[in-house]
């Protein structure tokens, strides 16, 4: 009897025994990626989330569309599932982790998201959630389409503007409305804020009362903080008034927005040292702005700007 050369069957076990290790490796790594794709953290699922949620909003998604969801389906589902039972919050970190260019589910998650954030009182990450929606869709004309996209562009575009509205960003609010309305969305209620702005006075204590929730829930957002200092100065409390739009300008100095507020205290106030200082650091920041605004605006083709065009050197 002849023995296998001990060399000859090292060689032949050899290979054997990488194939086994490296079919225990991929079975391991199979079974892990199973594991973390139906685990609460998988999927970028929020840790709160049970499987007894994820299944339970599987089997709806499967009920209503007769299909398994995908990923981004299935945390929106979720986030629905949710909302529905009162967790809000949990619902808006499903959905802020879908990607806003999702082509099933990107649009809608931005939506929920800025509805549910208004829910919460939380009036940065809202208006943010709807601008991104916005910013999504861009100039592709989903205006004109009639369809599922289309209302979402309008719901979050109204959204906008309740909130510009509740913060006296009027200036912001009105760029909101043509847009509303060059889709051929704008509402009749709308309509008069486009064409009559100063028509609604918006300061009255139901404004106050869901400024007061904004800022409950982030009082350190100066835009918020400015807004309340508009309304008290409307209500004749300018001295009050002027502590808060201060203290807005000290957390923000940069912010037009708010510095527009604090002029408009001085103004009322006659203190016209202090209203010709923060002119002056408004202009300043206002000039880069300006700028990239006059040299944005072009003729096509002749190298014109726009603001050279007219009767603006008539009397020169």
């Amino acid at each position: 009897m002849q023995l296998e050369s001990p060399v000859i069957a090292e060689q032949q076990w050899r290979p054997r025994r990488w194939r086994r290790i490296r079919w225990v490796v991929l079975s391991l790594v199979v079974a892990g990626a199973l594991w973390w794709l139906r685990s609460p953290g998988g999927l970028g699922i929020p840790s709160a989330v049970t499987s007894a949620d994820v299944e339970r909003a599987e089997q709806e998604f499967r009920r209503a569309q007769q299909r398994d969801p995908d990923a981004a389906e299935r945390l929106l589902a979720l986030a629905e599932n949710l909302a529905r039972r009162g967790r809000v919050a949990v619902a808006v970190e499903c959905v802020e982790r879908i990607p806003v260019l999702d082509q099933r589910s990107g649009l809608r998650s931005r939506l929920l998201m800025a509805q549910y954030c208004l829910r919460l009182n939380q009036a940065f990450r809202a208006e943010r959630a709807a601008s991104e929606l916005l910013l999504a869709v861009g100039e592709s004309g989903v205006g004109d389409d009639r369809g599922a996209a289309a209302v979402q562009v309008r719901t979050a575009r109204e959204l906008l503007v309740f909130l510009l509205s509740l913060q006296f960003r009027f200036e912001e609010r009105q760029l909101a409305l043509r847009e509303l309305r060059q889709g051929g969305l704008l509402e009749p209620l709308l309509t008069k804020q486009l064409y009559f702005p100063s028509l609604l006075a918006w300061r009255t204590p139901q404004q106050n009362e869901r400024l007061q929730q904004f800022l409950k829930e982030s009082p350190q957002d100066a835009r918020l903080v400015a807004a309340h200092g508009r309304y008290l100065l409307g209500a004749g409390a300018v001295e009050e008034a002027r502590q808060l739009l201060d203290g807005a300008v000290a957390m923000s100095p940069g912010n037009l927005g708010v510095l527009s507020a604090a002029l408009e205290c001085r103004f009322e106030e006659q203190d016209l040292a202090g209203f010709r200082d923060l002119l002056a650091v408004c202009f300043v920041l206002a000039i880069p702005l300006l700028y990239s605004t006059v040299e944005a605006q072009v003729v096509p083709g002749t190298g014109v700007k726009l603001n050279q065009v007219g009767d603006d050197f008539e009397d020169e």
